[in-house]
């Protein structure tokens, strides 16, 4: 794994390294795809963590060494290597653009678009040479049906209405009207051939056999990575479940919902929805419950590290940062407390401790 992206979580590993890059098959935006931009953040905040720093003294352990939990397969079968291909092949593929008959449902068309609220152009209303399905439900409602009829190379006028519960208070229920110019119709597909000729010429490879090879290597170690952090998570479960609770560190509990919250507070503007429907598609949980399961998971560790004396040596440190130029290390340092960088080596060796000590099979 990227070590940035690493860092770029450590202030609370819960929250997303893109609150996009790992998302679930629930985590689908539905309704319009016109959104308002993302706008200004909320401000950081400050904790007082200077009385929650014991955090073993909250968990009694149970039993945390030879757990059992079932391997987890990393085979790479040719039909994902195939549907790799085929993928890069689609995003070479020629289409054509049909400029002589009129839109009809279930046609994909290429637009220019801009929604005017009392007569000026709103934020996040606008879009350019956008690909957009006729009756795919993309956009609010009338304007994939207002465009069927209309030619090519023509711009229409698309008088609509926000539903009254939409999610930006600012057009909720508010009159508009879309300006929205029609470029073509895509046409047929043109997808060119899986051959060494045509990789060598794109550059990708030097052959087509050479292609595949990476491609396959490349889905073995993401699939290598996806089975040790599941059967890291079915270990963890399994500890958790054996410890018992008796409190949390309430200001570190505290601290992490809100980070979770902000950090995904931009992308809910963006989608027009709110932080708490982010985090449900994002982790099919509440944000309380998201924080509560990390920060046992924190409050285990701690006190598993303790047990065992397992602690962050300098070494431990020099290793981290020799993979980073002077320039990146200084960008760290700056960004993040050395108590976080701390905590987050630890949580890694607690966490090569635990998958020494449990027996996968």
């Amino acid at each position: 794994m990227n070590k940035l992206i690493i860092v770029g979580c450590m202030s609370a590993s819960l929250i997303l390294s893109a609150c996009t890059s790992n998302q679930t098959d629930s985590a689908k935006t539905t309704g319009t795809e016109i959104s308002l931009l993302a706008g200004e953040s909320s401000p950081s905040k400050e904790f007082d963590l200077s009385t929650d720093l014991s955090y073993e003294k909250y968990v009694t352990l149970g039993e945390y060494k030879g757990i059992k939990v079932a391997k987890v397969s990393a085979e790479v079968k040719d039909t994902e290597v195939e549907e790799q291909i085929q993928q890069l092949l689609d995003s070479y593929a020629e289409v054509g653009q049909v400029t002589d008959r009129a839109i009809v449902d279930g046609d994909t068309v290429n637009l220019d678009f801009e929604g005017f609220l009392d007569g000026e152009a709103f934020e996040g209303g606008a879009g350019q040479d956008f690909d957009l399905t006729i009756g795919s439900g993309r956009f609010i409602e009338g304007f994939e049906a207002g465009l069927v009829g209309a030619m090519p190379q023509t711009t229409v006028d698309l008088p609509l209405t926000f539903p009254q519960d939409y999610q930006s208070q600012d057009l909720a229920g508010k009159d508009v009207v879309f300006k929205v110019t029609i470029n073509y119709i895509q046409g047929e597909k043109t997808i060119p051939a899986f051959t060494d000729e045509w990789i060598k010429e794109k550059g990708i490879a030097d052959s087509a056999q050479a292609y595949r090879d990476e491609v396959k290597t490349q889905l073995q170690a993401e699939k290598e990575s996806t089975a040790k952090q599941q059967e890291q998570s079915a270990i963890d479960e399994q500890i958790i479940q054996n410890a018992t609770f008796t409190d949390y560190p309430k200001a570190r509990q505290e601290k992490e919902e809100y980070n979770l919250r902000l950090t995904c507070e931009g992308y809910a503007k963006q989608m027009n929805t709110t932080v708490e429907q982010i985090i449900q598609a994002l982790y099919n949980r509440t944000a309380e419950e998201v924080t509560k399961d990390y920060i046992e998971r924190i409050v285990v560790y701690t006190a598993i590290a303790k047990a065992e004396n397992i602690e962050v040596k300098q070494e431990d440190l020099d290793e981290f940062y020799s993979g980073y130029s002077e320039e990146q290390q200084k960008e760290m340092q700056e960004k993040y407390p050395q108590d976080e960088i701390n905590e987050y080596l630890l949580m890694e060796k607690v966490s090569a401790f635990i998958l020494e000590n449990s027996v996968i099979e």
